[in-house]
């Protein structure tokens, strides 16, 4: 994570390092808005991922092809399936091992999430972290 750390999940740090963190994360999102796919400025805009579990990991390394299902709260009572499928997904065998064990943990949920893009290539990333583990 590069905005939301565990520290800062974890209220290591300061109320101004959190409020400084949020903004440059603000800040970030403003800058990059432009380069992110509809879908991903709704998932940043829209849909809170704060407390989501993992239903659903199914990883199609031939086709670089993630797809998520997540379990999220909605802004109201109840709750909502937020699916996700990254194309051309650059995942080592650690990071889909990460997403798994997230998924069988049911403990595990989303903390944080954070959307960007890679300033050198473009690609687009999207972190998670996970309590009570995993990012």
């Amino acid at each position: 994570m590069r905005y939301f750390t565990r520290g800062w999940a974890n209220a290591d740090l300061t109320d101004d390092e959190v409020d400084a963190a949020r903004e440059r994360y603000r800040r970030r999102l403003a800058a990059i808005g432009s380069r992110l796919p509809p879908e991903m400025v709704r998932l940043a805009d829209d849909v809170t991922l704060h407390d989501a579990v993992i239903e659903c990991v199914r990883w199609h390394q031939r086709e670089q092809r993630l797809e998520l299902r997540l379990v999220a709260l909605t802004p109201g009572p109840g709750y909502q399936t937020v699916a996700v499928t990254y194309c051309g997904a650059m995942l080592g065998r650690d990071r889909v091992e990460s997403l798994r064990n997230a998924a069988h943990d049911r403990n595990a949920c989303v903390l944080y999430d954070e959307l960007d893009v890679s300033d050198a290539d473009q690609t687009l990333v999207h972190r998670l972290l996970f309590a009570p583990r995993e990012e």
